[in-house]
């Protein structure tokens, strides 16, 4: 008689179509089988909710509610997003304050603290900040586990953290299937910019993605060589399309450029196999997927060194070429230099191929499994305890 799976709750600010909610539904298969899961989210209409519930199910709460199942969880909480960390984290901190045991709570940090900061709204500003602290009160007083995505992230949250076993690193990936297709995309690539050149991107349409870089950028390659077709592909949902849109059209009138906004899509085999570059100028990260997508595939990739993804992806994948220090005259110099290589046939990295043996996400679930167990497994000392010990 096969053992009876162990419970594991999963609370996920909503199911869009970001890059967390897509890592989260490529896991999911892995998680069903070591556990039981079930996924907590707020209220709304989401896209991704009915794959979701291909593997299990899915349940809306409020704020409050939230709050109250996690104080009474018996399983181990996987926390994923801003909004579900914040609770998580408040939940455990009240616990500390009134000498409870804490629950197993794993926080995965998809995006880091930093990620809400640079707004100008005093309130977004607020928000950074009691968030941050929330985060280092938690590691310091080792009443959460964590997750993040990145060496950066590790060496910043490194000093707040007593016990480094606490931290797991877990980058981004795919499943082993498209991976495969990623690498078979560019095989049938052929470079012809004597008349023509593609770029394009694929991120959320938001403002923190900086894709107005992206599309100065396109603007002025075309500037600077009337002679040449260029044509930007933009991939992605938003709210900032319209603001994207607007800003578009004044650099596209009269020009030789061609800027296409073509929403979600499902994969970006297609721009992959009829691009020349692909641009990511995103302000901040968590561990961007759409960059480790186009990585992986061995298309030239012009990144904003941002915090924290970029350089990680980099040091694996040589045709991941930083604009360094950030900056947009950086990340623009940038783009005409790789024009210009690609356009002259000259190499724009150091090796025909990149770095392959990039872990499949079924790898990663599993020893993200591994780790969720092993948090589970660990009694953890109650706050009375703890507060006796460090009064000595």
């Amino acid at each position: 008689m096969p053992k009876p799976k162990n419970n594991l709750e999963i609370f996920i600010d909503g199911l869009y179509h970001g890059g967390a909610e897509h890592l989260l539904l490529s896991m999911l298969p892995t998680f069903c089988e070591n556990y039981s899961p079930e996924i907590f989210t707020f209220g709304g209409d989401f896209p991704l909710q009915k794959k979701a519930e291909e593997y299990c199910k899915v349940t809306k709460l409020k704020a409050h509610q939230v709050f109250v199942r996690i104080w009474k969880s018996q399983s181990p909480c996987y926390i994923g997003l801003s909004k579900m960390t914040m609770i998580a984290l408040l939940v455990n901190a009240s616990r500390y304050i009134l000498r409870l045991k804490p629950k197993t709570i794993i926080c995965h940090e998809h995006t880091s603290f930093n990620y809400h900061t640079g707004r100008k709204l005093k309130r977004k500003k607020i928000f950074d900040f009691f968030y941050r602290n929330l985060i280092l009160f938690c590691l310091r007083k080792e009443i959460v586990f964590y997750v993040v995505s990145t060496n950066a992230r590790r060496r910043e949250i490194k000093p707040f953290v007593k016990n480094q076993e606490n931290i797991h690193q877990f980058p981004s990936s795919f499943k082993s299937a498209k991976i495969d297709e990623l690498l078979q995309s560019r095989k049938t690539f052929i470079a012809d910019v004597s008349r023509k050149f593609r770029l394009f991107t694929f991120s959320r349409l938001d403002q923190v993605k900086q894709l107005t870089w992206a599309i100065d950028a396109a603007a002025s390659i075309a500037l600077l060589n009337p002679a040449t077709e260029v044509t930007l592909d933009i991939c992605g949902t938003g709210d900032d399309r319209e603001r994207l849109e607007k800003h578009a059209r004044s650099k596209t009138e009269g020009r030789n450029l061609q800027i296409n906004f073509l929403g979600f899509v499902e994969t970006i085999s297609k721009p992959l196999s009829t691009s020349d570059l692909f641009l990511f100028p995103s302000r901040v990260e968590g561990f961007p997927l759409s960059l480790t997508e186009a990585a992986i595939s061995g298309i030239t990739c012009i990144s904003n060194n941002c915090p924290h993804g970029p350089e990680d992806i980099a040091e694996h994948f040589p045709n991941v070429v930083l604009a360094t220090p950030p900056s947009k005259e950086n990340f623009i110099k940038l783009s005409l230099d790789m024009y210009s290589k690609i356009k002259s046939g000259t190499p724009t990295f150091s090796q025909k191929s990149p770095i392959g043996n990039w872990p499949s996400i079924e790898i990663l679930t599993q020893n993200l499994s591994k780790f969720i167990e092993e948090c589970a497994a660990q009694k953890g000392e109650d706050s009375i305890s703890f507060l006796k010990k460090n009064s000595r």
